[in-house]
């Protein structure tokens, strides 16, 4: 199910694409504002007998562009997602209720972090106890959500150690090597077939990755350990970090949910 969601927030834009090609046909069309592009002073928006100049249309129809991508933009993050719905939020949600956390890695030793552990320490449970749970944490009587007691942050921009993504694909080159036959050996498990050797060890492999990553949050590798912080102006203004990652790693506060 939370694999379902993740799939359905990637199609969710923050502008649509029909609306703004129609709002500017709209505005330059009916609204008249092609004619800004005549070559002539003023601001006419009646059509005289004047040529237009490409460089004048092309100047207008950008910024026409521009301006109605903004709106869009500062509608929906200003108004739709906070008062109406919010996507990212509702997927950080659904994590916490099922006590899943997730972990995505853009590139290399770049990624996002979704701490989705739940404030009760299960979510197997029935109907009744979750909104019991859930009666109990609009109460403020239980912990936070968030990665750093007392606090509820679940959604950082991550810089992991580099021994951390080597030891990681390590775990994930065992899954390669058998993902040819992962799927035969999953149709055959669904129809009441046994496991081969190879299921087995493909299984044992994804609880150790959990397992592994799992403890690199809980602070319980020797060797492997971050720190959560806040993005210094600077690096947040030019959407760079400045700090090296090389044996720590960084969990940087995502507040704008930027995954």
């Amino acid at each position: 199910f939370v694999a379902n969601k993740w799939l359905e927030i990637q199609t969710i834009r923050k502008t649509s694409i029909l609306l703004q090609l129609c709002l500017v046909i709209f505005f330059l069309k009916v609204c008249g504002l092609e004619h800004w592009a005549l070559k002539e002073p003023g601001t006419n928006l009646t059509s005289p007998a004047v040529s237009e100049d490409k460089v004048f249309r092309f100047a207008v129809s950008f910024i026409v562009y521009i301006v109605i991508y903004i709106g869009q933009v500062l509608i929906m993050g200003g108004l739709y997602e906070r008062y109406i719905k919010n996507f990212i939020q509702e997927f950080v949600d659904i994590c916490s209720l099922a006590n899943i956390s997730v972990f995505v890695l853009a590139l290399d030793n770049y990624g996002f972090y979704i701490h989705g552990r739940s404030a009760h320490g299960f979510s197997d449970t029935d109907m009744a106890t979750l909104r019991r749970h859930l009666r109990r944490e609009e109460e403020d009587m239980v912990g936070h959500r968030g990665l750093v007691p007392a606090s509820d942050h679940q959604t950082f921009q991550i810089h992991i150690p580099h021994k951390l993504k080597t030891i990681y694909k390590s775990f994930f080159n065992k899954i390669s090597g058998h993902r040819g036959v992962s799927r035969v050996l999953l149709k055959k498990q669904l129809k009441g077939g046994s496991s081969s050797g190879a299921g087995d060890s493909i299984m044992v492999t994804y609880v150790t990755i959990n397992r592994f990553l799992a403890a690199f949050i809980e602070h319980a590798l020797k060797d492997l350990d971050y720190e959560v912080k806040d993005k210094l102006f600077i690096e947040a203004l030019l959407d760079i970090e400045l700090g090296n990652t090389e044996e720590k790693g960084i969990f940087f506060n995502d507040n704008g949910h930027s995954f």
